[in-house]
């Protein structure tokens, strides 16, 4: 079993590849560059808002000096959610009564296909408060546990993300945490 530590280390470790810099359209997701003309977020969806989002983090992050254990384990969780393994450690946290009262909601019933629920998943954040927490089946659960063979199905993400995290050059505009302004964006974008 892999700790958030261990993760955030294997990510660390990893070599990078060289990525050229790419600069999308207003008209396109800067994360992605899928087609959007969204005013309300630059992003064609929450998944290219969390990974821009962490990108921005993590270079911050590196940024201001080495990471100690209590960061190395934050930027884990983040990069797990991030890859899609949503946030097991965090759910392990849930005191028995909330998870009781998650439970109870929804007729017991699982919020994504109505099957009985029988665990809990997090809405949006790691946030532990019963309103951020959804019943849910063993089928509709998102959360991953951290291991070895869930890591290795992410292995594309894994790689984009360090390629981008670790570049010399932010490689996307979204990447750099100094010069993102996702406000001015938007704005250029209702512009026109």
């Amino acid at each position: 079993m892999l700790t958030l530590v261990e993760l955030i280390e294997r990510f660390l470790a990893d070599e990078p590849r060289p990525v050229a810099s790419v600069h999308y359209a207003l008209n396109q997701c800067p994360n992605c560059g899928t087609p959007c003309d969204s005013t309300k977020s630059p992003y064609c969806g929450n998944q290219c808002r969390e990974e821009s989002a962490f990108v921005r983090q993590f270079r911050r992050a590196l940024a201001s000096g080495p990471l100690d254990e209590e960061r190395k384990e934050s930027m884990g969780q983040e990069l797990w959610h991030v890859l899609g393994g949503g946030f097991p450690e965090r759910l392990k946290q849930v005191p028995p009564r909330v998870r009781q009262q998650v439970l109870g909601r929804h007729e017991g019933r699982c919020e994504q296909c109505e099957q009985p629920a029988s665990e809990i998943d997090h809405i949006r954040t790691a946030c532990n408060r019963p309103i951020n927490l959804m019943p849910v089946c063993v089928e509709c659960r998102k959360t991953v546990e951290l291991s070895e063979g869930a890591l290795a199905t992410f292995v594309g993400s894994w790689g984009r993300l360090r390629d981008r995290a670790f570049a010399l050059e932010a490689v996307l505009q979204c990447d750099d945490p100094g010069l993102w302004d996702w406000r001015e964006f938007l704005n250029r974008r209702k512009a026109g």
